[in-house]
């Protein structure tokens, strides 16, 4: 099921057929709330964060710094 907030929203799925394969993320919004979710998710194995998207470039462009991935 999807796995949404307010500006962020990524279609995460839990199932037997990705055997186990790295999970990648790609993050559209990356204001205050979205970094709550993203610190989370950059500890839980088997996660990717691979993009990121906002409206206001910089702020995807300190994303991708801070975990990883690109703009």
């Amino acid at each position: 099921p999807p796995l949404c907030s307010w500006r962020l929203c990524v279609r995460f799925k839990f199932s037997k057929e990705s055997g186990g394969a790295m999970q990648r993320i790609g993050v559209i919004g990356t204001g205050s709330i979205a970094a709550v979710h993203l610190d989370g998710w950059r500890c839980m194995p088997g996660i990717e964060l691979v993009g990121y998207y906002d409206i206001v470039p910089e702020a995807a462009a300190r994303a991708a710094l801070r975990y990883g991935g690109r703009v």
